[in-house]
């Protein structure tokens, strides 16, 4: 079967006005010939404030922005060390892991210089990573440059 166009159109949330991020909240359209849908993708669980037990309050407080950007530049470092990161924008998000939580994230836009070695010019790229709003984050959050075959990256990776 060939199409003349295809077309993909994504949806995504807001929830009580902050952006939801993450492989979760996401509806993918592909759009085929003649404006017909060839497929969807519904990744879209009903979400609820629920009222949290005392235990579970005390030991979720809120890190505070220059501690998650600290550990934000020591993965950067972690991840890219040849890279060197400059932070354009920081802004409060909620990340959906399209397992069981949605939780409050600090998001970091960010340019990655590489010098390179040798001829050829250095390179400049856009990156958007996350860290964990709480200090017990109830899930793991993923992000480019975690490898499938490491270990689960530590929930609460804020000291």
């Amino acid at each position: 079967m060939s199409f003349d166009k295809l077309k993909v159109v994504t949806y995504s949330r807001q929830i009580n006005g902050l952006p939801v991020i993450g492989p979760g909240s996401k509806i993918v359209v592909t759009i085929g010939n003649n404006g017909v849908v060839e497929g969807v993708i519904k990744r879209w669980r009903p979400f609820r404030t629920l009222s949290a037990p005392k235990a579970i309050v005390a030991v979720n407080t809120v890190v505070d922005p220059a501690t998650a950007l600290a550990a934000f530049s020591k993965r950067l470092s972690q991840q890219f060390p040849r890279a060197i990161p400059t932070i354009q924008n920081m802004d409060v998000a909620l990340y959906d892991s399209n397992e069981k939580a949605i939780q409050p994230v600090y998001v970091f836009e960010t340019n990655l210089l590489t010098q390179r070695q040798g001829p050829g010019a250095d390179s400049s790229d856009q990156f958007l990573g996350v860290a964990p709003a709480l200090t017990s984050a109830p899930e793991p959050i993923y992000q480019i440059g975690d490898l499938s075959g490491n270990p689960t990256p530590p929930a609460n990776d804020i000291q």
